[in-house]
Formats: structure tokens, C-alpha cells, sequence
């Protein structure tokens, strides 16, 4: 029932968001080559780097690497379409996130946020600007954007 919740008011923001404008995106030529790369490499690896730990349960870091691996297969399915758009990616980025519901209480907030790093890099193939705050709720639970500033309190 929660999750159907979830879906449910996903699903109305993204039908929100679509009406002011759905554009039609061009696939660069290398996106299928791209795409296949990333959904063939390891995921959820220790990266001192940006100072992620990793996920060391096996187990948890199949299912978070398959969960993540199908946002990228929807990804190359979208943009394999004769008319892509950036609509039709939102709505995969929707579907994916809300298929880690069943999970997420197990996930720390760098686990999210390197759900979330994926599917950067996976829009980013395709030069998909925005996740319309998505990827911001998934993470922290809240979109910044949406928060409005007092002014009048920013000027004291």
C-alpha cells in the first residue's frame, strides 16, 4: 500500500511538472556503446575519492547494482525510440527510484546519494539537464528548490 502511495504521487509530479513543456530530445550517436559500458561496470565500490565506503553486504550491493543497472536499461530503451524525450526519461527516473522503496530504510544517506551519482551519469549521456528534483527527494526526502526564502529575513 506504501509503495503504491509512493508511485502514485510520483507519478502525479511528474504529470505536474510534464505540463508546462515536454521536449524532444536527439540521442548522440555513442549513447548505446555508453550505456552498455555503464551497466557492465562494478557499482557500489569503495571510492576514496569522494569518500564513499562502499556497500559490503553482498547481497545489498547485487540488488542495488540490479536496481541500477535497470534505470540504465531504460535509459538505452528510451533513447533507442525514434522520438525521445525528456518526459519519457523523467518517468524512468520515477519508476527506477520508487523500485528501491522495498530497500531504502537499509540504505545510509551516501548510499542514496550514490544511487543518485548513477543516474547522473546516466543522464548525462544523454544530456538530460534536470531530474526535476527526483533524485533531491530520493536522497534528502525534500526538493531545496522548492523551499521559499523570506526575504526579509535574508536582508537582517
Amino acid at each position: 500500500m506504501k509503495y503504491c502511495i509512493t508511485v502514485l504521487l510520483l507519478t502525479l509530479t511528474l504529470f505536474a511538472q510534464a505540463q508546462d513543456e515536454i521536449i524532444n530530445m536527439t540521442t548522440p550517436p555513442d549513447a548505446e556503446v555508453a550505456f552498455n559500458k555503464f551497466i557492465k561496470k562494478e557499482k557500489f565500490d569503495q571510492d576514496t575519492l569522494l569518500k564513499y565506503e562502499g556497500i559490503k553486504n553482498p547481497l545489498l550491493r547485487s540488488k542495488l547494482t540490479n536496481k541500477v543497472n535497470q534505470i540504465g536499461k531504460a535509459f538505452l530503451e528510451v533513447s533507442s525510440e525514434e522520438v525521445p524525450s525528456d518526459y519519457k526519461y523523467q518517468k524512468k527516473i520515477m519508476f527506477g527510484l520508487s523500485s528501491f522503496n522495498e530497500i531504502k530504510t537499509q540504505l545510509k544517506k551516501e548510499d542514496r546519494a550514490r544511487v543518485c551519482h548513477y543516474i547522473i551519469e546516466l543522464m548525462d549521456i544523454i544530456d538530460l539537464k534536470s531530474s526535476k528534483g527526483q533524485l533531491n527527494m530520493f536522497t534528502y526526502g525534500f526538493d531545496p528548490s522548492t523551499i521559499k526564502i523570506d526575504e526579509k529575513a535574508t536582508k537582517k
